[in-house]
Parts: C-alpha cells; structure tokens; sequence
C-alpha cells in the first residue's frame, strides 16, 4: 500500500521492468485503464510525463545516471516506485 493513500499499488501497477534500466523499460499496469505517467528525479524536476490509456507503458528515459520517482496516477489511486537508471 501507498503510504497515506490506502492505496494498494498492485491494483495500479502489476510489473516493472527491467529496474534497474540503461533507459527503455515496461510498465505493465494491472488493467486497461485511464493513467498519468510522471517520471521526476530526486529534486522533484519532471523528466517525462504522459497521459494514455492501455494496459503497458513504454518508456525510454533518456536523463542521467540515478534514482527516479514513477508515479502512475488512475482511477483506482497513484502508486509511487521508484526507478534506478544505470
């Protein structure tokens, strides 16, 4: 569950890979739904964003060497994982 939200994050996201990344990875999301990606580093700065509908993400981050917030927001809730880029 998402701390504060009572959000259990597998009814947004089911799987993520790979993580770590060199940059492309998947996200499979638990249904065919709605959602607003959002990428951030750890200042908070926007790295990518999106707004689709389907049940997988395809993302290729193209940004420096580190640790990045997912955050996937949808009708069920948002679910926050966090993404190591190599």
């Amino acid at each position: 569950m998402t701390p504060n939200t009572g959000v259990d994050e597998a009814s947004v996201i089911s799987n993520i890979y790979p993580n770590p990344t060199t940059g492309s990875f998947t996200v499979n999301l638990a249904s065919d739904i709605s959602y607003e990606a959002t990428i951030t580093n750890m200042t908070g700065a926007a790295v990518f964003h999106k707004v689709g509908t389907g049940s997988v993400l395809e993302i290729d981050l193209d940004a420096a060497r580190g640790t990045y917030v997912l955050r996937v927001r949808t009708a069920q809730g948002t679910a926050v994982q966090m993404i190591v880029l190599q």
